[in-house]
């Protein structure tokens, strides 16, 4: 635990990246099984990445991001994005858990599937974006600690415009560019301020 919180303190959200370095295909690797094994609500994931190196099109979310840095000088930019067909996302989740299961333990799937789709389907499209949203920056959370273990530098932003975003990605209807997280390594001659944060008295109440 002393080495990952010394990465806390290692890690800044980095404005400018080193464009002559890369990010390794293992590292990328664990990065992404970081977002796979993430924890959401149901186990249900409702949102998936996409990890954008192509210079076009990070030209257009430069222009759609407020024409931020971090879009051009980036190893890779990762688009998270929710998914607003949660039934589909019910049928993989029965379909992917159901494999090898016993009959009866099957059964108990079933009911836990049809439970799961009268709790979501019965909420407002609104409702529902809320919820994936949520569930979109706990993987986010855990793709930023990867990258701090892997001493690989990141930057989370919301600062874009979500629309345009959905439009140069080509998302399906009712999928959403939701919050992005741009990776690299930081470009040395970036100067870094001390760490501004409460301390743990001021965000922690215990409660005995």
């Amino acid at each position: 635990m002393s080495d990952f919180l010394s990465q806390l303190q290692w890690r800044y959200a980095i404005k400018a990246f080193d464009t002559t370095k890369k990010i390794s295909a293992s590292d990328l690797n664990k990065i992404f099984e970081a977002i796979r094994m993430a924890p959401s609500s149901y186990g249900l994931q409702p949102y998936y990445v996409k990890v954008v190196e192509d210079q076009t099109v990070r030209q257009k979310l430069y222009e759609a991001g407020y024409k931020q840095n971090q879009f051009l000088t980036a190893s890779q930019i990762f688009v998270f994005i929710t998914t607003g067909d949660v039934g589909s996302r019910i049928d993989g989740y029965e379909r992917t858990a159901s494999v090898g299961l016993d009959p009866k333990v099957l059964e108990g799937l079933k009911a836990h599937s049809k439970s799961m789709r009268d709790s979501l389907l019965s909420k407002s499209p609104e409702h529902l974006r809320t919820w994936a949203s949520e569930q979109a920056h706990i993987a986010l959370g855990f793709a930023l600690a990867a990258c701090a273990e892997l001493a690989v530098d990141s930057c989370p932003m919301g600062g874009f415009s979500g629309p345009d975003f959905d439009k140069i990605l080509q998302l399906p209807q009712g999928d959403h560019s939701t919050v992005v997280l741009t990776i690299g390594y930081r470009d040395p001659a970036v100067a870094l301020r001390g760490k501004v944060r409460f301390e743990v008295s001021e965000l922690i109440q215990r409660i005995s």
